[in-house]
């Protein structure tokens, strides 16, 4: 008897220590499982992350990602490939695109985790007292557990998972274009923001230079007008013009210093950032190319259709999912009992329990849910593919409109500088002929007023080809950072 009881003492003491070690399995699981937002980052089992996310995204065209500048320098003027820098890594848009990502790879982890078995164990401690009232003797308290662990494992379906690893993976896809498509977005906005500040700095100069004409010549039509050889009428006209050059110097101030501070917030910077930038000056020329093949490479390339295309693709698959679960599925499951069942009461006898099986699921009637949610996916893979139409239709225009715009700068180029030149030939050659007396003030202040709308004229004309030139880039979705000083080469079609 004494025997029997050691054994059965020894056999109780080792279920207690499996059962605690399930239990202890079973809780790490599940604190590993609930805490993933506290799990360091780079935590993925099923290697599921894009490499984007460990190694940052790489703009077409370029060797690396973009690097964010920690300061700016007030000696060194800020070149556009800077600037666009600052934008990018400052940008909350960019941000929320790039949280997007890690979202999409949860969803394709969780889509393969479908693939693995899953386990799951409890351990119930009791303690079990009677009382006799009157009858103290009788009275007793005994203490005993049960544990439980049960495993699944999803052995056969009708392609469910399959179809949602595929959209899932489709819409990773799309997460990442759509972030690339941001980014072009915002390359295209800090392109229009620094070429409307550097156009306003190169008329703030400008107009300083006409105002210092028109200054010199007032002055020389004082000296003229106190020895007789010019009329008072002559310096009154003089002195208006040098009044009209300041109120346009000041009006082309404010403008520079308007859109200095929009450059400075659409880079992400602080109101109190100082920052100077470069003289514009004659940007590279390079070849255009034919429409045809900038409509090529965005609607192979650009990553808003890229986008679009994975979005299209991933409803389609969700169709098949659907459809999946309306059919049959076989799961094979092993449980293990310790000391009775899960929610039952106290068992003073130990016992143990081991079952296996396989389960055949099969769905015989959803009171017709499911042709309708069917019915929903084929509709939402109908809308994807018309979104995507008309996203191709919108990208698309805004290149045949960026094409048109970038020939038409290219051809102002060379007439904005004979415009300039023939405006300065005219203005040394009127300057001569009033000192020598052999004309009037009022031809000086034409040609003068000719040679400052020259001036301004090709200032536009060279910021228009900066800008159209690259915003050709970013519709087509090709703009990376090493292409922002290069001449324009029409991209080719991967």
């Amino acid at each position: 008897m004494r025997e029997k009881a050691c054994v059965n003492g020894n056999f109780r003491h080792a279920e207690l220590h499996l059962s605690l070690g399930l239990f202890c399995v079973a809780a790490s699981v599940t604190v590993s499982s609930r805490g993933q937002e506290f799990a360091p980052s780079g935590s993925d089992p099923l290697r599921v992350d894009p490499q984007v996310l460990h190694q940052g995204v790489r703009l077409p065209g370029d060797s690396q990602a973009p690097g964010c500048t920690e300061s700016l320098s007030r000696d060194q003027p800020l070149d556009l490939e800077r600037a666009a820098s600052f934008a990018l890594c400052n940008s909350p848009k960019a941000r929320a695109t790039w949280e997007a990502i890690e979202v999409q790879a949860g969803v394709l982890g969780e889509a393969k985790a479908a693939y693995l078995p899953s386990v799951v164990s409890s351990l119930t401690v009791q303690r079990e007292r009677n009382l006799f009232p009157g009858e103290s003797a009788l009275d007793d308290s005994k203490t005993g557990h049960s544990a439980y662990v049960n495993g699944s494992w999803r052995v056969f379906d009708f392609g469910g998972r399959a179809a949602n690893r595929e959209s899932a993976e489709h819409l990773l896809s799309a997460a990442l274009a759509t972030h690339d498509a941001k980014l072009q977005e915002i390359l295209d906005a800090v392109i229009a923001a620094y070429f409307d500040a550097v156009t306003a700095k190169a008329e703030l100069e400008a107009s300083q230079r006409t105002r210092s004409l028109a200054s010199d010549t007032f002055a020389a039509t004082g000296r003229r007008e106190g020895k007789g050889a010019a009329s008072h009428n002559d310096t009154l006209q003089a002195q208006v013009a040098l009044e009209k050059s300041l109120l346009a110097e000041k009006k082309a101030f404010g403008t520079y210093s308007r859109d200095l501070a929009v450059l400075g917030y659409t880079m992400g910077l602080t109101p109190n950032a100082t920052f100077s930038l470069p003289s514009l000056e004659n940007p590279p020329l390079g070849t255009i190319g034919e429409l045809n093949q900038w409509l090529e490479v965005a609607e192979a390339q650009h990553p808003a259709l890229v986008a679009a295309r994975e979005e299209w693709a991933a409803m389609t698959r969700k169709v098949t999912a659907t459809r999946s679960e309306g059919r049959p599925t076989l799961d094979f499951t092993a449980n293990l009992f310790v000391n009775g069942y899960p929610n039952q009461g106290f068992q003073t006898t130990p016992t143990r329990q081991t079952t296996f099986g396989l389960t055949v699921t099969v769905p015989l009637f959803e009171g017709f849910a499911r042709a309708y949610k069917v019915q929903e996916a084929v509709a939402q893979a109908r809308g994807a593919e018309a979104q995507y139409k008309d996203r191709e239709y919108q990208v698309l225009m805004v290149v045949v409109k960026a094409h048109a715009d970038a020939v038409s700068a290219l051809g102002n180029l060379d007439s904005s500088e004979a415009l300039l030149s023939a405006g300065r030939a005219a203005e040394e050659s009127s300057e001569r002929r009033y000192a020598s007396g052999a004309t009037s003030i009022l031809e000086l202040l034409t040609s003068q007023s000719n040679l400052a709308d020259a001036e301004q004229q090709r200032v536009q004309c060279l910021s228009e080809w900066y800008a159209a030139r690259l915003r050709l880039w970013t519709s087509a979705g090709t703009l990376g950072l090493t292409r922002l000083k290069h001449p324009l080469i029409p991209p080719e079609v991967k």
